[in-house]
């Protein structure tokens, strides 16, 4: 996964592993960080699963506090 390239962003190493995604540091072409969270592939066909997923992202974007990355998409890739 290192090195791969997603929604423009490239990721450069794992943050760490959960229950139902992985987590990973990533940085535009400009090296601006951003965390991305990838649900594992044995759950993604679950749809109360990525619901639970999606709604999670909906709550991050109300969240605002300096130690609490922004989230700014939320999307479907294969």
């Amino acid at each position: 996964m290192i090195k791969s390239k997603i929604l423009g962003l490239t990721i450069v190493h794992n943050l760490g592993q959960g229950g139902m995604a992985d987590d990973y540091y990533a940085e535009n072409k400009l090296k601006r960080p951003a965390a991305i969270k990838i649900l594992h592939a044995s759950l993604s066909s679950q749809s109360e699963i990525k619901l639970r997923f999606e709604n999670e992202a909906q709550i991050m974007v109300s969240l605002d506090h300096p130690n609490i990355r922004k989230v700014y998409d939320v999307a479907e890739i294969d």
